[in-house]
């Protein structure tokens, strides 16, 4: 890859553009992944052995984006000039909107490229966190298949390879292999360079399929008032179920679960509760019921239509502060009514403290992810594994290191 000396206005081409799921911005910044950062500036070590000192960048990753500088010009300029968009797939990235967004717009870019080559030449998905059995996404597969004879990286994903040391040997191995590919693909295959690209907004894309912990709230909301003796927004009531909160001075409780299950490094989905029988089929979670709800129109058919969701992988869990001043004279009531409405389910759980919710709600969490996980409906894929090289053995004459993997294993 070169670049001409004359042309300042010249777009600086880039071998790869690495896309991860990006953690949650506070105030307008990225706190940057550090092993993100570690396997990014290895990498960018590993194909400068190949390439050889030069001014040419070779990748990018926003996590190495100072502090001072545009972040989102420099995202669209990388995707703009990068040859290989090396993706870090995992639970989160499957549902993340600024990866489906990243990726949208390096495909329109590819889309116009017309060098003769598949659009997926260009795609490199590389398996960074373990996916569960029921993602069969064709892409997710050629992750596993990248190194498919280096059990630890299917096992584990490269993210571990990165983190362990006892892993060190494999995870270089791995990393030769990509450094290997991105090199190949932007040599035989170089993609013309832009100062900029219009991103694709994440809400035209397609989620792609997989597993999100999905927390449905059914509880009432500010247009629901006034409740029996007074219940208002004082009661944690707002414009969303979702942002119902049934303990004095705490947090919605979807955003408890929700925080639990970001713990556990799960995609996360909060929704306010629909009647939809298959709302779950494909996604473990929680549905959180106020039994207030009774008392709004209609509120009595829509705890009902929580029974027609079958799976084992959902919990149902009425949540109540029985010690709240205004508890009675309705709550037990309530409460009551709504136990017996749901006594034709054992997946029906009920908290009536805060200190049992605290205490018992995040072994629920893990236990629904465990369930969908041995349980959940899986399915074939849904296209035909592409054509894209395997990354084997290195081939002769391209200028990779003498030493075999062979000999490493």
């Amino acid at each position: 890859m070169s670049q001409p000396d004359d042309g300042v206005d010249e777009p600086v081409r880039r071998y790869f553009y690495l896309s991860y799921a990006r953690p949650r911005a506070t105030a307008a910044m990225v706190t940057p992944d550090h092993w993100v950062k570690q396997f990014y500036e290895d990498l960018v070590q590993h194909i400068r052995a190949i390439v050889g000192p030069g001014k040419t960048p070779i990748g990018f990753a926003d996590v190495a984006v100072p502090a001072d500088r545009d972040r989102q010009a420099e995202i669209q300029a990388a995707l703009a000039s990068a040859d290989v968009f090396v993706a870090l797939y995992s639970q989160k990235y499957l549902v993340s909107r600024e990866a489906r967004s990243d990726r949208a717009t390096f495909m329109g870019r590819l889309a116009s490229a017309a060098n003769g080559t598949p659009a997926e030449e260009h795609i490199l998905p590389v398996l960074w966190a373990p996916l569960p059995g029921n993602v069969y996404r064709a892409e997710v597969a050629d992750a596993r298949r990248f190194a498919e004879d280096v059990p630890e990286y299917v096992m584990n994903g490269l993210s571990v390879l990165c983190r362990i040391g006892t892993f060190r040997k494999q995870y270089e191995r791995v990393l030769r292999r990509m450094a290997e590919e991105v090199v190949r693909i932007a040599d035989r295959s170089p993609l013309v360079a832009t100062q900029t690209v219009d991103m694709v907004e994440a809400y035209r894309v397609r989620v792609w399929p997989t597993a999100p912990f999905t927390i449905a709230v059914l509880a009432p909301t500010s247009g629901d008032l006034p409740l029996p003796d007074g219940r208002g927004t004082a009661h944690g009531y707002g414009l969303r179920a979702e942002h119902w909160k049934p303990f004095a001075g705490g947090h919605a409780v979807a955003d408890e679960v929700a925080a639990e299950a970001d713990r556990l490094r799960l995609p996360v989905d909060v929704v306010g509760y629909t009647a939809d029988d298959s709302m779950y089929r494909d996604y473990p979670g929680m549905i959180l019921i106020d039994p207030w709800i009774l008392a709004t129109p209609g509120g009595r058919d829509l705890v009902r239509s929580t029974l027609r969701c079958p799976y084992s992988w959902v919990t149902i869990a009425a949540v109540v502060d029985e010690h709240h001043p205004r508890f009675e004279p309705h709550g037990t009531r309530y409460l009551s009514q709504l136990e017996s409405l749901l006594r034709r389910t054992d997946r029906f759980i009920r908290f009536t403290t805060v200190a049992s919710w605290r205490s018992e709600m995040p072994e629920i969490v893990s236990r629904m992810r465990r369930e969908y996980m041995n349980n959940g409906p899986s399915y074939a894929p849904a296209s035909p594994p592409g054509t894209r090289p395997r990354l084997g053995r290195p081939e002769a004459g391209r200028g990779t290191p003498s030493s075999s993997e062979g000999e490493e294993a």
